[in-house]
């Protein structure tokens, strides 16, 4: 299995306080960059991303109001996640199709959600560390490569389904006693 995909990362940016930063490559694997709307319209912005091609997903839950995401390629996922106070986290990781979905690192992508947002119509602010970012001065891209197997959660759970039947077959047995 291969498959390159892009992730954009705002390298340079002017925050809210006009002080002028660089985000370094290592904050691509956090959270500290993110976006926000205001919190009446979450349920909006969920209904639009579902009509574009966003469903309803089962996440390790972290106090959101949805998590949905869509696919990006055949081995990829956006996750996102909305929360009632307006706040929208969101990463590209490996698609919970498969189990690595859980042993792999996920990637920022605010700056795709971000566009994603402004292209339905919203106001999105990008947000770097509580302060609001009023303007991105440059914008890096990151392939990330994938090269390497990886396996379906299902076939996975039905190998385990049957090693535990057979191991249970194994270690009883039935008397008359």
């Amino acid at each position: 299995m291969s498959e390159e995909i892009e992730i954009e990362w705002p390298s340079k940016v002017e925050l809210d306080d006009g002080s002028v930063l660089d985000l370094p490559e290592n904050e691509l694997f956090l959270k500290n960059l993110y976006c926000t709307v205001e919190s009446k319209i979450v349920d909006e912005i969920a209904r639009k991303l579902m009509n574009v091609g966003f469903r309803r997903v089962i996440a390790f839950p972290t106090g959101e109001k949805y998590s949905i995401a869509r696919s990006v390629g055949e081995y990829f996922e956006h996750h996102i996640r909305i929360f009632t106070n307006g706040t929208i986290l969101s990463e590209v990781e490996i698609s919970r199709k498969y189990v690595e979905h859980v042993l792999l690192p996920s990637f920022n992508a605010s700056l795709l959600t971000f566009k994603i947002l402004r292209d339905l119509g919203f106001e999105p602010s990008l947000v770097y560390r509580g302060i609001r970012i009023v303007r991105v001065l440059k914008i890096v891209k990151y392939c990330i490569k994938l090269d390497m197997q990886l396996h379906r959660v299902g076939s996975i759970f039905l190998e385990f389904i049957r090693g535990l039947v057979s191991s249970l077959m194994h270690n009883f047995s039935l008397s008359n006693d």
